[in-house]
């Protein structure tokens, strides 16, 4: 059970650090865009939230491995 769990977090914490770079990528994007200053819907601001999710993805599955070590 250890290696599954050892695998686990490790595809969690690829997951993790892919949400926050696609987080950060939107956010930098949406915050320098001109057609996303103009208070108009833009990708970018909606394309943020997928990057959150897929951080949250990454920690939960963190966690699950946590979880899975200890028994």
């Amino acid at each position: 059970m250890k290696v599954k769990s050892y695998y686990l977090t490790i595809i969690g914490s690829i997951v993790f650090f892919i949400g926050l770079w696609f987080y950060l990528e939107e956010r930098n994007y949406a915050n320098n865009s001109r057609s996303c200053m103009r208070n108009a819907p833009c990708l970018a601001e909606t394309l943020q939230w997928l990057g959150i999710s897929t951080l949250l993805t990454g920690i939960s599955i963190i966690i699950i491995s946590l979880l899975l070590k200890e028994k």
